[in-house]
This record gives C-alpha cells, sequence and structure tokens, in this order.
C-alpha cells in the first residue's frame, strides 16, 4: 500500500542475491504523478527463474511528493508460469557431501582443512561455534586454522575442479557462505578467483564482485553470491593477509547452480605466476607490454623479440641465447647514432596475485662499445609495480660478461 501527496514518485524494484547486495538483477520500474492522498495498493508478481532466497530493494530515482508506505508484504500469490528447472552442478556441505575433490593448493604460506565445529573451538576460541548447513556443533566446515600463526603476504588457496561452462548452457552461479572470525580489523581477504584450465595460471576475480574498500561480515556465517563466467576454468577461494595481525576464514555451504543472469566470457585480470621464454610460436611476448608512463616518447626505445641470427648489430651481441631457454630473448639497442643522450626501453608483465615467498629469475646480457673503463652506461632497474613502486633488483654496467641469471625475492 502507498499514499502519494500532491506529486510524483518513481522507483525500481530490483532482486538482490548475496549479503553485500552486489550481485542485482532489475525488477520493475515504477512511476506514479498522482496527487490523491488516499492509499492505494498493488501486486508485483516476482520470476521464477531467482534462486531460492534474495533480497528486494527499493531504489528511489525521484521524489517530489511525500510518500508513506505500509503493508508490505510477500506472499504466495497464484501465478500461470511453471517453475524453471534448476540445474546444479556443483554442492558442498562437508557433512552429507564430502568433497574430495577440492585441494588446498601446496607452496603457499596456509592450508585449507576440513573441521568439526566443536573441534575448531579446541583451537581458537572464535572459530565458529557451529556450521551453517546443520547449524549445530556436530556439523563440518572448511577452514583456515591460522588467526594466531599470520605472516606479512601470507595466501592460502582452496581449488574446485574444473567446470566447462558454454553458451549452450544455461547461466551458472556460485552460492557459498563465510564466517570471518578474530577480524577487528580489515587486514585479513577473502576472494574467489576463477582459475583457467591450463598452464597459463591466469585468473578472474568473481568474488566481491567489487572487492575495492569491501567490508566483510565478522562473527557470524554470510550469504557470498557471484555469477560466473563461460569457460573452462576451476575456482580457487583465495585467502591472503597483509600484516601480522588480523583473522581468519571458515567456508560452508559451497554449491554452483543455474541462475538468471547475462553470462559473459572468462577475462582473465591476473596470474598467479608467469612464465616466459620468448619462444612460444601462439604468444611470443607472453602479455609483455612496452610502457611509456613515465617517460617522454622521444626518449624511448621498443623493446622486440630477436634472436642471435636476427638482431642488427653483431658486433653488440648477444652472440648466442643464453642457454637457459630456447633461441629467442627480449631486445633493447641504442646505436651510436642515436640522436638524445638518454633512451630507455620499459616494459610490464601481466599483473601477478601477491603472496608470500615470490622470486624472479630471469637471465640478462649487457655489451657496450665505445665507452670509458667503468663508465656504467647501462642501468637495468625491476620494480615491483603495484599499490606502490618498490625496487627489486638494480645494476649498473657495461658490460656483462655474457649472459648473467639472476634470482631475486620478491617483496
Amino acid at each position: 500500500m502507498w499514499s502519494i501527496k500532491n506529486g510524483e514518485v518513481n522507483f525500481h524494484i530490483n532482486y538482490a542475491q548475496g549479503d553485500d547486495l552486489q550481485s542485482q538483477t532489475p525488477g520493475y520500474q515504477i512511476g506514479f504523478p498522482l496527487s490523491d492522498s488516499n492509499w492505494t495498493g498493488g501486486n508485483i508478481g516476482i520470476p521464477y527463474t531467482l534462486s531460492d532466497h534474495f533480497y528486494l530493494l527499493f531504489k528511489f530515482i525521484s521524489i517530489t511528493s511525500p510518500l508513506d508506505i505500509d503493508d508490505l508484504s510477500v506472499s504466495i500469490c497464484t501465478s500461470s508460469q511453471s517453475r524453471p528447472p534448476t540445474t546444479t552442478v556443483f554442492d558442498c556441505d562437508f557433512d552429507k557431501t564430502l568433497c574430495p575433490e577440492f585441494e588446498s593448493l601446496s607452496n603457499y604460506s596456509y592450508t585449507w582443512s576440513t573441521i568439526e565445529a566443536e573441534e575448531a573451538q579446541n583451537y581458537t576460541a572464535t572459530a565458529p561455534s557451529i556450521d551453517y548447513s546443520i547449524g549445530n556443533k556436530t556439523g563440518h566446515y572448511i577452514w583456515l586454522n591460522n588467526s594466531d600463526s599470520l605472516q606479512s603476504g601470507g595466501v592460502g588457496y582452496l581449488k574446485t575442479p574444473i567446470f566447462r561452462f558454454t553458451q549452450s548452457d544455461p547461466e551458472f552461479c556460485l552460492n557459498f557462505q563465510y564466517y570471518a572470525f578474530e577480524a577487528t580489523v580489515q587486514l585479513s581477504k577473502l576472494s574467489v578467483l576463477a582459475l583457467s584450465e591450463g598452464n597459463e595460471m591466469s585468473v578472474q576475480q568473481d568474488w566481491p564482485i567489487n572487492p575495492i574498500n569491501y567490508i566483510y561480515a565478522t562473527n557470524r556465517w554470510s550469504w557470498g553470491f557471484a555469477p560466473l563466467p563461460l569457460g573452462n576454468f576451476s575456482l580457487l577461494f583465495r585467502m591472503d593477509s597483509q600484516y601480522e595481525v588480523g583473522g581468519s576464514f571458515a567456508i560452508d555451504s559451497i554449491s554452483i547452480s543455474s541462475c538468471d543472469y547475462t553470462p559473459s566470457w572468462f577475462s582473465p585480470t591476473s596470474r598467479l605466476k608467469f612464465t616466459c621464454d620468448f619462444d612460444s610460436s601462439s604468444d611470443s611476448s607472453c602479455g609483455i607490454q612496452n610502457d611509456y608512463t613515465d617517460f617522454s616518447p622521444q626518449s624511448l626505445i621498443n623493446t622486440t623479440i630477436q634472436s642471435p641470427n636476427t638482431i642488427s648489430d653483431r658486433e653488440l651481441g648477444p652472440r648466442q641465447a643464453s642457454g637457459w631457454s630456447g633461441n629467442q630473448f627480449l631486445y633493447w639497442s641504442r646505436s651510436k647514432n642515436t640522436s638524445t643522450n638518454l633512451t630507455t626501453g620499459y616494459f610490464k608483465t601481466p599483473l601477478i596475485e601477491t603472496n608470500r615467498d615470490m622470486c624472479i629469475r630471469f637471465s640478462y646480457f649487457v655489451n657496450s662499445i665505445g665507452v670509458q673503463p667503468n663508465e656504467k652506461n647501462t642501468k637495468i632497474d625491476i620494480a615491483a609495480n603495484g599499490c606502490t613502486v618498490s625496487t627489486v633488483w638494480s645494476n649498473e654496467l657495461d658490460d656483462s660478461f655474457g649472459w648473467q641469471l639472476v634470482e631475486q625475492r620478491l617483496p
């Protein structure tokens, strides 16, 4: 029921899923240019294509009149529509379904494990005292038992089996429950990434949908929801800690079912790791790009992919490949006929997900002609460029005396 007095009201009714309300589908657009203050009623049918639970969001676009709303209810009504079937391709509650196909990725700081709620209390008093699916202390969930051993930059990955979604399939969405505990400050983060099938290790962020300044619900079970892309991928539940203080996470009731969202293709935003020997026939650059952000164009020389047989100056070299990979390499050369004294080549890799204990490994070759002894006219800088820029490795020299191999820890 609503009442409007001498004006106009326009509002939308959307359907939202997930406690953060970030996944929304449009419902109805309603406008009332009325001058009748009598109570008026109406019924709006909710489509069957939504999941079993959702939020109704009333978004008021313009109001030029006082608006009163009363007797708002959601109930069963007659409909000529039949409910479409729901397809569930994955369902895990760690009790009725034990989910042995889950994998906690090795070589990372934290390890996911399944535990009974009552047993978890023996380790950490602030861990969930009951699970979500059963709702008592005998229920199980998967968690990271690391709230007392957090490390700066620590990461833990929980990997699902591979899913294959095509345009002929319905759209699928992820539902899960998470519990953030001992999280007095938002220094530990949970996210869900889609990991591409194959060796490229590229990932797309799926949840939170809008991760910037995201606020996690704490000390209670909270509903996470996200539409999934088309393509072949696994899901990764990633927990990372920025500092050695903060909290940890438990997860329960993970499912993937058909839903009513417009699908999009998998589109990677970063990688778990990066490898390139510049010899691939399909993409020899591996996503590396020349980047001119910090330099004026007249001072730049692009890097190109070459081999010992294709370089422009055989005297400078290199006359042979590095010996650690194939025959090609990324090449930068400054001619003695270059008009400007300062020349720069600047390239960047694709984005890489940060985690503790990462290293960069690369080989390099430097040679110079017509320089004074120890002039050091060539400088190589490597920086990690994220929210801030951190120098990883630097060297100034004229001659490397052949190919040299470097392995350097990343911040």
